[in-house]
């Protein structure tokens, strides 16, 4: 278990965020398959043919556990992560196996909060299949212990196809059925979903649509031949189709992006799709593209295609010829992720997209990935972007984003620690923001320093898999209020050392790491009513430390007050006289101005009388110096009006400096 940290503000960088039109968009084509790399691979003939998985050892009755906090669900890579509405310790992770399990077994389930996991079979749908299924993800249902999951089978014959099978659960994951298959003679691709909520999950008023799912996918032909189109399927809570819509196309309709992530809205029956799509300009995939689109009413419309669009540089560098980029030798997500604010607060509705930008696209030996923020608070029709202060001069890559029922957004990322295009290591860090993205809290490495990516470096050439080594994409997941806060980060591990001879001893590791906060989120959370103390909330614990009162004036009394806080306290009568021009020159009114030398030599002058009168005892030498004091004092008001009228020290610094000479000059 990790504890957030205290949350301190965080500036953001201003940078351009506006939305394009469909007309002004530039050429773009689509991203190349998902599939490639952890499925299929392409022959000296440049055609696919099955990866081959190994065959599975017997799988020990208790997995290893990793030390530290990380906890192990499994061998494999990519992951997708779900809580169950009504309980924060029940969840399901879904990710790729390193292993060809019969049966499969590509997801899990904890009961418990992360501190165990059980593995849990895919069902297999219609017709027959091989090899491991791919392309996990999962979401919660409305119902409490409703779960759904997906991933895509392939068939087991040469034609090169696969079907998208959505599986269902309503036992907290321990169990999972076939909810509805993707039935069609093509290769399907980087399918992904989301659920129409309910108004008691976040959903928009209105039931119609109520716990319908959005699935999408891409189509890459009868026996996988390129590109036909993308795809958005609405079923309902049957397990029925309702509509399916063809969202993008090589002619008719056109090419408006592929793999589409969909996020249902907070009106019954919208859901936005995030599309990724490539810039042309070569090198091709150097410029990264996210298209958003809005269908209403279940998919019925009105809907609005090309509703906006965000480009930037992609992170990291060009992985061989190909349309892949990364880091480290291995292709890392320059897709994004978007997420949308449920929560009954003032920033409902609001749109949050996280993406992976590079800072230094031609300089290679300079940092190769900043993670950015862009805000939508209009429906996807303009977007503000600015980068989440992340540690400077050092990469960071796979972000990942969710935003809890309090509106509280959250954000984990893999960050490379000794090297900025290939490291030797790599670690996970979390940050979170409660006020919209304004401020940041100081990011924290989450996981255990004994589970550091121990990566090759210099890295070896993979492109015989397409350079896929721990996935296209990582999740976190936030639940709970207040004190009760908790996010899981579900991710990839890799350690190099590894042989890989045994089931929980392969280089590729699915871990889990909880991030929650036993005593405090932020500063306001620790008050203690003593105004002489510095509260602060520290990585979830408060702490109260001693307020310094010492205003730098040597002459006057420091103390600290419980209720009124510091106190500095002036001495009384003639002694203090020189002490209030002391007090008026440090004052928060003068301490930024350049207060004219004739003022402060008056005062010194002053000051330097006033106390040689308390070392005489002599009367008449005591008027003497008073009345030269006062003269000082009466001179340097003049001098102080003069300077304020021609603008020299402001009437908030003249007034107090006036307001001292003359309290002075009372107490003489």
């Amino acid at each position: 278990m990790r504890w957030l940290p205290q949350l301190i503000p965080g500036i953001l960088l201003a940078c351009a965020g506006v939305s394009a039109t469909a007309g002004a968009q530039e050429p773009m084509v689509p991203l190349p398959p998902s599939f490639e790399g952890k499925v299929v691979v392409r022959d000296a003939a440049g055609n696919y043919v099955p990866l081959a998985r190994p065959a599975a050892p017997s799988v020990p009755a208790s997995p290893p556990m990793p030390i530290g906090g990380d906890i192990y669900l499994q061998d494999g890579s990519e992951t997708s992560l779900a809580i169950n509405f009504d309980s924060a310790d029940n969840l399901v992770g879904v990710y790729n196996e390193h292993w060809d399990f019969n049966p499969d077994i590509p997801q899990s389930n904890s009961t418990d909060g992360n501190v165990s996991w059980t593995s849990r079979s895919l069902p297999n749908g219609g017709g027959t299949f091989t090899g491991p299924p791919f392309d996990p993800w999962t979401h919660p249902g409305n119902a409490a212990g409703e779960f759904f999951s997906t991933e895509i089978r392939r068939d087991s014959g040469s034609s090169g196809n696969s079907h998208t099978v959505v599986s269902h659960s309503t036992d907290g994951g321990i169990s999972f059925s076939l909810f509805f298959e993707e039935v069609k003679a093509v290769s399907q691709d980087r399918e992904m979903f989301d659920v129409d909520r309910t108004s008691a999950r976040g959903g928009g008023a209105g039931t119609a649509h109520d716990g319908k799912v959005y699935l999408t996918y891409d189509d890459f032909g009868a026996g996988n031949t390129g590109y036909v189109g993308s795809f958005l399927q609405v079923i309902d809570t049957a397990g029925n189709p309702v509509i399916e819509l063809q969202t993008s196309g090589t002619g008719s309709p056109p090419f408006r992006g592929s793999q589409m992530q969909p996020v249902a809205g907070v009106t019954d029956g919208t859901v936005y799709l995030q599309a990724a799509a490539l810039s042309l300009s070569p090198p091709v995939g150097s410029t990264r593209i996210a298209e958003f689109h809005v269908i209403t009413n279940a998919g019925a419309g009105p809907n609005t295609f090309m509703q906006s669009s965000l480009s930037w540089p992609a992170a990291g560098q060009q992985l061989g010829a190909t349309a892949y980029w990364g880091l480290n030798g291995f292709r890392i997500d320059n897709h994004g992720y978007l997420a949308i604010d449920r929560s009954s607060g003032p920033r409902r509705g609001s749109l949050y997209f996280i993406s992976n930008r590079n800072p230094n696209p031609a300089n290679t030996a300079l940092d190769q990935g900043d993670v950015y923020l862009s805000v939508s608070t209009d429906g996807a029709m303009t977007w503000t972007t600015a980068a989440i202060p992340t540690a400077t001069g050092k990469t960071q890559y796979f972000p990942m984003l969710d935003v809890d029922g309090q509106g509280a957004m959250h954000v984990a990322y893999y960050q490379n620690e000794d090297g900025v295009l290939n490291a030797s290591t790599a670690n996970v860090y979390y940050t979170n923001s409660t006020d919209g993205g304004t401020t940041w809290t100081t990011p924290v490495q989450v996981n255990a320093a004994g589970n550091a990516l121990n990566l090759d470096n210099p890295p070896p050439d993979r492109a015989s898999t397409r350079y896929y080594l721990i996935g296209d994409y990582a999740q976190l997941r936030a639940t709970g209020t207040g004190d009760a806060t908790k996010v899981y980060v579900l991710w990839s591990g890799y350690d190099r050392t590894r042989p890989g001879t045994t089931v929980g001893n392969t280089p590729d590791r699915v871990l889990c790491t909880t991030v929650a906060r036993p005593g405090c989120l932020a500063d306001a959370d620790c008050d203690d009513a003593n105004a002489c103390t510095a509260d602060a909330c520290n990585l979830g614990t408060c702490t109260h430390h001693p307020t310094v009162c010492d205003d730098g004036v040597q002459c006057t009394v420091d103390s600290c007050d419980p209720a009124a806080g510091c106190v500095h306290a002036v001495p009384t009568g003639r002694v203090g006289a020189g002490c209030l021009l002391d007090v008026a020159v440090a004052s928060a009114s003068c301490i930024r101005e350049r207060i004219p030398t004739g003022v402060l030599g008056k005062f010194t002058q002053a000051k330097a009388l006033i106390g040689k009168t308390t070392l005489t005892g002599n009367p008449s030498k005591q008027a003497r110096l008073v009345r030269g004091a006062r003269s000082a004092l009466k001179k340097a008001v003049k001098l102080i009006g003069k300077a304020m009228r021609k603008g020299k020290i402001s009437v908030a610094c003249g007034g107090a400096l006036s307001n001292a000479a003359g309290e002075a000059r009372a107490r003489l």
